[in-house]
């Protein structure tokens, strides 16, 4: 399951999985304008999914409407059996996410 999406838009979404485990990786800028592009991720079977990481260190900018996007894919995607992870958020993300009442939700 293995893809990568490249939209006309400042934005690259690359998906890995190597079950147990999937890794979304997000490239450089997640605003309003292509929100919708990782609201619409499509992450397949998750059955023998345990363990999803989204990982932001390529990850330029982002306004509230990207980030709300990607706490709703976290939120989601998270399950009594199933961990999601934000990590690698760099200063600027983790401010936004602060002010949106959202501090916990991404790590450095």
């Amino acid at each position: 399951m293995d893809h990568t999406i490249v939209p006309n838009a400042p934005l690259r979404i690359d998906v890995e999985s190597v079950p147990p485990v999937l890794v979304i990786t997000l490239q450089g800028e997640l605003d309003a304008g292509c929100a919708g592009l990782v609201r619409d991720i499509t992450l397949g079977d998750l059955s023998h999914t345990t363990f999803i990481v989204v990982d932001l260190a390529p990850l330029t900018f982002s306004d509230s409407t990207g980030m709300r996007a990607l706490l709703d894919l976290r939120a989601g995607n998270q399950t009594p059996d199933r961990e999601v992870r934000i990590v690698n958020a760099c200063p600027l993300i983790q401010r936004l996410c602060s002010l949106m009442g959202e501090e916990h939700a991404v790590s450095a």
